[in-house]
């Protein structure tokens, strides 16, 4: 499963196969019917989906959520600083968690390259840089 997830999510980003035709107006013969071709858009120049604003902010709430619970959640581990200390101990010796690290590198490479027209706010942020682009709509750069 090394670095699977964050090569899937672009890949489905970015597969944008034309739309199939459809039929022409119903004709009276008995030939195979005519199709006309479909108004096909370029990657990147469509619009974003009615549910993006909301997938923006549960993916925001998701990663706050996420940097309260490694900082403060579970208090029985430690404080502030010996949850520091087993991160540079587990990161010197658990590969596993070299590939969650690697994963988020890419991630964030990825969302640099994926938002090139975004303004450079939303471009350059990890991770909540992609929230915020969402919920602002796809803002392009001005």
């Amino acid at each position: 499963m090394f670095i699977t997830n964050v090569f899937f999510i672009p890949f489905m980003a970015l597969r944008a196969a034309p739309e199939p035709l459809e039929p022409a107006a119903p004709s009276r013969s008995i030939s195979a019917p005519k199709l006309k071709p479909r108004k096909v858009t370029a990657p990147g120049t469509q619009g974003l989906p009615g549910w993006s604003k909301a997938l923006g902010v549960f993916g925001g709430l998701v990663g706050v959520f996420s940097i309260y619970w490694a900082l403060a959640g579970r208090p029985e581990f430690g404080d502030f600083a010996a949850r520091t200390e087993y991160l540079q101990t587990t990161f010197n010796s658990n590969r596993v968690f070299w590939a969650f690290w690697l994963d988020m590198v890419l991630f964030y490479i990825f969302q640099v390259t994926f938002l090139q027209a975004a303004p450079a706010q939303y471009r350059f942020t990890p991770y909540f840089g992609l929230a915020g682009w969402l919920i602002a709509g796809g803002t392009k750069q001005q």
